[in-house]
């Protein structure tokens, strides 16, 4: 698995041209046992044509597409992400996060620029909270992540997580 491929196109034309060719003799060799994952974060299908080409796109078998969430799913995808991964025993299971703090992660990626809601950013965007939170909850001057705390953390976001 190739992951977050339409970054190859920062790349010079020649060095994209290479791997282009790389992946297109690899496959050949091993057309049986092989298969090759791109992973694109991109809505645009003339971009992912554009940087594979033809020898690769006439080698594509499956193309699998995931929608952008909406707010409610994004909620909902951060909430069970939550539970599946607490240690505790918490009656919300969402702990050290509160309802509140969780549905401002999904609406500060919702509002950033260039950016999906997709899983890949809101995970991020929590894991950032997350950690400026961890030393906090740790030395006891923070019980639980709520709203103003996550608006906070992300106050002066710069892009990063």
């Amino acid at each position: 698995m190739i992951d977050e491929f339409q970054e190859v196109a920062q790349l010079p034309d020649r060095k994209l041209q290479e791997i282009n060719n790389f992946l297109h003799k690899l496959f050949d060799a091993n057309p049986k046992f092989l298969n090759i994952l791109l992973s694109f974060t991109t809505g645009d299908r003339s971009t992912v044509n554009s940087l594979l080409g033809d020898a690769l796109q006439n080698r594509i078998s499956n193309n699998i597409s995931i929608p952008e969430m909406n707010f409610e799913e994004g909620k909902e995808f951060l909430t069970e992400l939550i539970k599946i991964n607490a240690s505790n025993t918490n009656p919300t299971g969402i702990f050290p996060f509160q309802e509140e703090s969780i549905s401002a992660i999904v609406e500060f990626v919702i509002e950033l620029e260039n950016c999906f809601l997709i899983p890949r950013e809101i995970i991020k965007k929590a894991d950032g909270v997350l950690s400026e939170a961890e030393v906090l909850i740790e030395s006891g001057d923070l019980s639980e992540i709520d709203r103003q705390f996550v608006l906070t953390t992300f106050e002066g976001y710069n892009g990063e997580t």
